[in-house]
């Protein structure tokens, strides 16, 4: 998943201007279902904490505020 799914879901998300997050959130409960083998009635919220996997929300935020510290540091 983080070396495959995730940077696709994740390509220029700190700077999009639309907000497809329940899209990709979506994508991304389906694939974390797949590695745990999960059965149809499964809390994702338990495969995520197992995989220690952030929300996409979360991710952006971050990816967001280190682009910009980043930016602000090489001034």
């Amino acid at each position: 998943y983080k070396i495959i799914v995730r940077p696709i879901l994740e390509y220029c998300s700190a700077i999009y201007l639309v907000d497809v997050t329940e899209t990709k959130e979506n994508i991304k409960n389906k694939a974390i279902r797949i590695i745990v083998f999960s059965p149809k009635r499964f809390y994702v919220t338990t495969g995520r904490s197992l995989l220690n996997l952030p929300t996409i929300q979360s991710r952006r935020q971050y990816l967001f505020h280190y682009f910009k510290h980043e930016k602000l540091a090489k001034k």
